[in-house]
Order: C-alpha cells, then sequence, then structure tokens
C-alpha cells in the first residue's frame, strides 16, 4: 500500500501584513504564510502588524537565540505536541481511507494561555472532534505559550492551526486490522434466536424477543459505561454500530465496530462488550435444529452526556468572522 508521507503541518508566519483580504490571501502561492484580518477595528493591538510578534509554542526561547530559529523550533515542538495527542479515529481503518486535513482556531490570550478552540471548516465528525481534542487537552492542561506581542506588549492573538490525517499517522494508530477467522457457521436467522431467559417466553416471535435481549444489553451498557474523558472534554456525542456473533457457548465474540465517532467511544464500546463477557450477563445461545449455532447480532451503543454533566468544549460551526493564520500545506 502506497504511504503517503503527509506530517502534521503547523501555519506559523515569519513576518506581519496588515489588513490583508482573504482574496489576497488566497492568491498566494503557499510557499509563505500571510495572517487574514477580517475583524473590524483593523487599527486595533488585536490586529498584530509589522510592529508585533506572533504567539509561539512554549519550549524553544532558551533553545534558539533569534526570533525565526524560535519560531521553526516552536513549530516543530507544536508538532510533535500534535502527533503525541492525535487519535484516529476507527473510520480510519477502512480500505479506502484517505489523508484528512482540520484547521482549528485557537486564541492565545496575553498571559499565553489557550482557549475558545474552534474547527473552522466542519468536515467529517470523528476526524473534527479528535482534532479538535488536541486543544482542549492544552486548554485543560493549563499550557502555556509564548503570548503575542504589539508594540512591546502581550496582546490576546486568535491563531489557526492545519492538522493533517496522514497514512504514516494511520498505520502507526492501527498496525492490525480485525479479520474475522469464519472458521465456524454464523446464523443470522436461527430456529431459535439468542435471548436472556426473561425474553424468551412462548407466544412471542423472534423479532420481540431479539428486540427484548438488545434492550437488556442496552441497559446494561448505560449502567456501566464510562464516558470516555476525551469525548466528555468537547462534547462529543454520537452512536456507534456495532456487529457482534452470540457464540454457541452464549459469549460474544467477533465484536465488529462499523463506525466509531472516535475519542476513546469505540474502546469504550469494546470494553462494554468484554464486561458482559466477564460478567456472563446470561445470553442463551441460538439453536438450528435442536443444534446450538452461533448467531449474528446488530446493535448500537448510544453515547449521551447526561444534564449534570457539562462539557468543557462543544463542537460548534466555524466562527464567521475569524482571524487565522495561512500558509503552505504539505
Amino acid at each position: 500500500m502506497l504511504k503517503e508521507a503527509t506530517r502534521t503541518v503547523v501555519a506559523l508566519t515569519m513576518a506581519f501584513l496588515p489588513c490583508l483580504s482573504p482574496d489576497y490571501a488566497a492568491a498566494q502561492n503557499g510557499e509563505s504564510a500571510a495572517i487574514v484580518v477580517t475583524e473590524k477595528n483593523q487599527g486595533t493591538k488585536n490586529a498584530l502588524n509589522t510592529a508585533g510578534q506572533q504567539p509561539r509554542f512554549p519550549g524553544c526561547e532558551t533553545a534558539a537565540s533569534s526570533v525565526e530559529e524560535k519560531i521553526k523550533c516552536a513549530e516543530e515542538e507544536l508538532q510533535k505536541f500534535i502527533e503525541a495527542n492525535l487519535k484516529y479515529p476507527e473510520i480510519a481503518k477502512a480500505p479506502d481511507f484517505k489523508p484528512v486535513i482540520v484547521r482549528v482556531r485557537v486564541t492565545v490570550d496575553a498571559n499565553g494561555r489557550i482557549h475558545s478552540p474552534r474547527i473552522l471548516e466542519l468536515g467529517i465528525k470523528e476526524y473534527d472532534a479528535n482534532a479538535l481534542a488536541v486543544f482542549t487537552k492544552m486548554e485543560q492542561d493549563d499550557m502555556k505559550w509564548v503570548p503575542g506581542t504589539f508594540e512591546g506588549q502581550a496582546v490576546r492573538s486568535p491563531v489557526m492551526v492545519t492538522v493533517h490525517f496522514s497514512w504514516e499517522g494511520r498505520n502507526k494508530a492501527f498496525p492490525t486490522l480485525f479479520v474475522s477467522d469464519g472458521s465456524e457457521d454464523v446464523y443470522e436467522l436461527p430456529d431459535d434466536v439468542p435471548a436472556f431467559p426473561s425474553c424468551r417466553q412462548k407466544g412471542k416471535r423472534d423479532e420481540q424477543i431479539r428486540d427484548c435481549s438488545l434492550d437488556y444489553l442496552d441497559d446494561f451498557f448505560n449502567r456501566n459505561m464510562v464516558y470516555p474523558e476525551d469525548a466528555l472534554r468537547v462534547g462529543l456525542e454520537g452512536d456507534i454500530q456495532v456487529e457482534f456473533v452470540v457464540g454457541k457457548d452464549g459469549q460474544i465474540r467477533n465484536v465488529v465496530l462499523e463506525n466509531d465517532i472516535g475519542l476513546g467511544c469505540g474502546e469504550e464500546t469494546r470494553r462494554l462488550f468484554n464486561l458482559a463477557n466477564e460478567k456472563n450477563i446470561g445470553w442463551l445461545p441460538g439453536e438450528e435444529k435442536g443444534q446450538k449455532v452461533n448467531v449474528l447480532f446488530k446493535t448500537t451503543v448510544r453515547f449521551r452526556i447526561k444534564n449534570n454533566v457539562r462539557p468543557m468544549a462543544k463542537l460548534a460551526s466555524a466562527d464567521p468572522k475569524p482571524f487565522f493564520i495561512t500558509g503552505k500545506i504539505g
């Protein structure tokens, strides 16, 4: 499989250009970066110009001497941080995976703290959420950047960072993919479907028994779910479709996630299925012609944040009037 050596790109500027229009920035050839200012009060301290300096990721102030060296070092350190903390969603396992770009806007205040991370252009939810989580982690960890300056004073500065989900990162995240062994027959419509004892009653149709059993399983998941911390940080909610087999011994196996909303939700789903086996929650196996058989089931695991829990952030629509830094992507 051809691997694309696409790197996480952090687009930061080497020089400040005041009051550029979006059309001007779009016309650049990508070799140099520019700040695009779209707020009305472009002459204020919030509109950085040639008298100021951009915010920088921490860790390079003593390691480099010139401003240019510090900027380059900061870009490299930010890239390392993103690569170390960026998680790939389960959908990246798909054989038709293609690299994905996510642009995140954050604000660096005069004290160097970042806040208000936002996705600039909403795309695939799973990738957007995972990219956003990297910056909410910075925020939660109270990481301090070197703030931007204007006329020698630290000022509040918006920054745009471009994050890549690449082939290289995907292959590191998923060194092996799930493959069913297919060694035994699996039935979808046996004479008697698997069920919990309270659901297998005379007079009930197979679909009623199946629905009753899946409701029981859903209740077990709700009572035992530990909401993933990363998903809670950004207020991520959603549904994961799962295919699994109830074996001849009443144990669950061959759990396959047909999708994953990301940020640990897929891992928590697998943990819940494993926990069901550990607790031996009581599946009666399916039967075909009086013989116990393996039976395929499908269900939905729902991730919903409880009303009394407030997420740290929430995926939001793009800011209609953002400041952002743009540059070469590659």
